[in-house]
């Protein structure tokens, strides 16, 4: 009878090894890119944030120097001034200004728009460059506000005020706004104006006449000449024309009355009577405010 000995240990099985699942490194590989981006992001973020911050101070610099240039009004065709106004603008920031623009409006004291709003357009600046802004107001002499520079002056003590405002778009996504104000002084070419209109004489023959006196300052850069139309009226009536020349240099005084006006019989401009006055010239051809008659 033979004795077995206990049986040899067999090797151990080694299973097959199997790699990571492929959802698993997809996963791994979405936190290595959501690291990245995010990285990016804040990078980005910091880029724009200094950028924007670079071209602020620089352009916040600039107006405060009042290098927003705003000369004297000229004088358009006669019947307007014009108000061209420029700016050179520096980005210093590491992103482009993709659009730069300018909306200016001009107003008396009192809040009274003149004219209509300027705008200098959309403007690109490339990173570590400039660009040049450029708008134009005009104001044409029409309206009751407007023609209110034709004889009212704004000195420096009372000026007109030029709102300004910059909106800007740093790489096609990020706004800068930023607001300025700008003081403009003026001189009324018929500063002071008056049309002051006789006591109504009768004569024998049954008509009736005035005679009106035109007082008035050039406080203009430029010189006032040329026929004066004057209307009298009276409850939106006609009640009478003349004509007469007037001409004053810059800081000289007009003074004249016109010869007789003859009435219209039965309209007295004396009752709820306006003067109405225009004049015609290669320098200015504008109609001036009606002035209520006492």
């Amino acid at each position: 009878m033979s004795v077995r000995g206990p049986p040899s240990p067999r090797p151990p099985v080694r299973l097959p090894r199997r790699g990571k699942p492929p959802l698993y490194r997809l996963a791994g590989w979405l936190k290595v890119l959501a690291t990245l981006v995010t990285v990016g992001l804040v990078l980005y973020s910091f880029l724009v944030g200094y950028s924007m911050l670079q071209f602020g101070e620089g352009l916040n610099g600039q107006l405060s120097k009042s290098k927003f240039h705003y000369p004297v009004p000229q004088l358009v065709r006669g019947d307007r001034i014009s108000l061209q106004a420029w700016l050179t603008v520096s980005n210093q920031g590491f992103l482009p200004i993709s659009s730069l623009r300018v909306d200016s409006r001009l107003s008396v004291p009192t809040g009274g728009l003149l004219g209509s709003p300027a705008t200098t357009g959309d403007v690109p600046i490339p990173a570590g460059g400039s660009g040049n802004l450029s708008s134009t107001l005009t104001v044409p002499f029409q309206g009751p506000t407007d023609q209110l520079l034709l004889v009212n002056d704004y000195p420096s003590s009372d000026p007109l005020l030029v709102e300004n405002w910059v909106n800007s778009t740093f790489a096609s996504f990020f706004t800068l706004h930023i607001y300025f104000p700008a003081n403009l002084t003026w001189g009324a070419p018929f500063y002071g104006l008056t049309e002051s209109v006789s006591p109504t004489t009768t004569l024998g023959n049954g008509t009736a006449q005035v005679e009106v006196t035109v007082t008035f300052a050039d406080h203009a850069q430029f010189p006032i000449g040329g026929p004066l139309t004057i209307e009298l009226t009276s409850q939106g009536r006609t009640c009478g024309t003349t004509y007469m020349l007037v001409g004053a240099q810059p800081t000289q005084t007009f003074t004249g009355t016109t010869g007789p006006v003859y009435l219209a019989p039965g309209c007295d401009p004396h009752t709820q009577g306006q003067v109405v006055s225009s004049i015609t010239s290669p320098v200015l051809s504008v109609s001036l405010p009606n002035e209520a008659i006492p």
